[in-house]
């Protein structure tokens, strides 16, 4: 297969699985499902690489030094490993804005305010230019804030404790 085609086919399987499946909620019934079907194992491990790439890319994006890149990516792997319920009604981009900036709080490595973080994101590829003051729980919209302290945070507090 032609390089050029290989690279298109690829950015396509990344913007599918990192922004597409997430509109209408089949990202989180893949990542509910994906034990029990042999496709649904192959394209999970697919996502976490892709979440992986995501989180690098945007951390890079804003200079995170490479320890704490590797403690975000740590995060957002736990949450799609053992905290799946946080990305129902979730973006996975939105996941990976709170997990640097729980990473970098907590580190007080650099201090970037979430307004900052979604800054960074929305100059990346396939962006969503999701809303930084909006996120939804069970159907009701709440502030990106309340969001971060309240759902976030008490979900991840074990593993960013450590």
């Amino acid at each position: 297969m032609p390089k050029n085609l290989e690279g298109y086919l690829y950015d396509l399987e990344k913007k599918i699985l990192i922004q597409e499946i997430w509109e209408q909620g089949e990202g989180y019934e893949l990542l509910t499902n994906a034990s029990s079907l042999y496709q649904g194992q192959a394209i999970f491990k697919r996502l976490k690489k892709h979440a992986d790439e995501r989180t690098q890319e945007l951390c890079e994006s804003m200079r995170i030094d490479d320890k704490q890149i590797t403690k975000v990516v740590n995060l957002v792997r736990f949450i799609l490993n053992k905290r799946q319920g946080l990305l129902k009604d979730q973006k996975i981009d939105q996941i990976i804005v709170c997990s640097i900036a729980s990473i970098l709080s907590i580190n007080r490595s650099r201090n970037f305010s979430l307004g900052e973080i979604f800054e960074h994101y929305n100059r990346l590829l396939y962006s969503l230019n999701i809303s930084k003051s909006i996120f939804y729980q069970g159907g009701r919209e709440i502030d990106l804030i309340d969001y971060y302290n309240h759902v976030f945070l008490n979900q991840v507090e074990e593993i960013i404790s450590n």
